[in-house]
């Protein structure tokens, strides 16, 4: 069981990384460059000021990203298209990148605040 889990960590890890990497070049209003982490959402919780989203990468530590009233979070239909979204609306199993202003606390889980959330819908199980 344990090496199934691990290989699908790696298969959504690669799948989620590529699709980041693909919206950093072509979505609009994404920064340039790779994202801080880009995975599949294993929790979210809501607090009066900010949101925690864990981010399941396939790396040994997660990413927990802050996003906060200052966090731009978009996601992309079917189409292509991006649109605005709320942090309300990031489910788990829900395949993200996850920009950051650069700063990222080395701990395990890694932790940042999300300049811009890109949310790209659920992952096929």
């Amino acid at each position: 069981m344990d090496l199934v889990r691990i290989v699908t960590s790696f298969v959504l890890f690669v799948l989620s990384l590529t699709l980041a990497v693909c919206a950093s070049a072509t979505l609009p209003g994404v920064p340039e460059g790779p994202p801080a982490a880009a995975g599949v959402v294993a929790s979210v919780r809501h607090s009066a000021t900010a949101s925690g989203v864990l981010v399941e990468t396939g790396a040994a530590c997660a990413f927990q990203a802050v996003a906060d009233a200052e966090t731009r979070v978009v996601r992309q239909e079917p189409s292509g298209r991006i649109v605005p979204a709320a942090i309300g609306a990031v489910a788990e199993g829900d395949s993200v990148a996850v920009y950051t202003d650069g700063t990222v606390m080395e701990s395990c889980p890694l932790q940042g605040r999300a300049e811009v959330l890109v949310v790209f819908g659920p992952v096929p199980r």
